[in-house]
């Protein structure tokens, strides 16, 4: 079952998480949103993710902040509590942010998404490795942009 929870597994603080819109004059201003919560699968579990943003469809519907609106909400494809690491939209043509946290010797299972998926090393080091065989180390700033591949 999975567990939610309002920090990463490694003990590091989360992350913040900062949607820009604009205000009923057109002013750009910071929306409020939801704590960033982390679904980790289990409560010992040594890798968690949170949906920092998402849309269920690219481009996204901006009008009357519909985009935040569905982030928001407690349910949908959408939606911030949802656990999945990709879009469950009709479409598939939507996107996602998410953070992923990896405690020191964790591991992920290999996988493949319909998206175009962009990773990258904010602390520490990860190995990232392909069905293929090949494999990189990935350091702060490093990033892979993954196009369907596992």
């Amino acid at each position: 079952m999975a567990s939610m929870n309002p920090s990463p597994v490694s003990g590091l603080p989360p992350c913040k998480r900062y949607i820009a819109t604009h205000d009923s004059a057109g002013k750009s201003i910071y929306a409020p949103s939801p704590e960033q919560t982390y679904n980790r699968g289990n409560p010992s579990a040594t890798l968690a993710l949170a949906r920092s943003f998402a849309v269920a469809a690219v481009p996204a519907n901006l009008t009357d902040d519909a985009d935040i609106k569905a982030y928001e909400a407690d349910s949908g494809p959408a939606s911030h509590k949802n656990p999945s690491i990709v879009s469950e939209s009709d479409s598939g043509t939507g996107a996602n942010l998410l953070v992923i946290d990896l405690k020191p010797g964790a591991v992920s299972a290999m996988h493949r998404t319909v998206s175009l998926d962009f990773s990258m090393c904010v602390i520490g080091e990860i190995d990232h490795e392909l069905d293929g065989g090949e494999k990189v180390r990935l350091h702060p700033g490093d990033h892979i942009v993954q196009r369907g591949t596992m």
